[in-house]
């Protein structure tokens, strides 16, 4: 059915409980994980003062930052007993999602979502709504629920 599963993760609840999902999927289902983080390009400000921060020297120590919590998070599913790679990307989120799932052979993408609606998701867009409107395999959407069990188990894999 599933053999490799990309699960996107911004390091929010929403997507902590996305991982923990995906993480089950991939080990009830003998499959491989992939866990993406994608950071935006940083905009470049000019301050009253006229300087400038050093764009790329910060957009590195975010890489390396994110780097190290993808890591954090490979872990787990190691411990898990999920075969697991990690990419940070640097781009848009849900189109580097979907192009990572298309040229990585994803089966499956996972990705939580805010639940945010109205007003807030026209200013804020949703991400997830993105990678479903775009992806080529299927996509699963976890909602982090206030009082969701922190282990998140989907019983459709059982």
């Amino acid at each position: 059915m599933f053999k490799k599963i990309l699960v996107g993760t911004d390091f929010s609840e929403p997507s902590d409980a996305a991982r923990r999902t995906a993480i089950e999927l991939a080990r009830r289902l003998g499959a491989e994980l992939e866990i993406v983080h994608v950071e935006e390009p940083l905009p470049a400000y000019a301050f009253s003062e006229g300087a400038l921060p050093d764009l790329p020297r910060l957009q590195e120590e975010v890489r390396s930052w994110a780097e190290r919590e993808v890591e954090q998070q490979a872990k787990e599913a190691r411990a898990a007993g999920v075969p697991v790679t990690t990419a940070v990307l640097l781009g848009t989120p849900a189109n580097a999602i979907v192009e990572t799932a298309r040229t990585d052979g994803a089966d499956l993408i996972v990705v939580g979502t805010h639940g945010r609606t109205g007003f807030e998701r026209i200013l804020l867009g949703s991400v997830a709504e993105r990678v479903v409107r775009n992806a080529s395999c299927p996509v699963l959407t976890v909602r982090n629920t206030p009082g969701a069990q922190q282990d998140a188990r989907p019983k459709a894999a059982a």
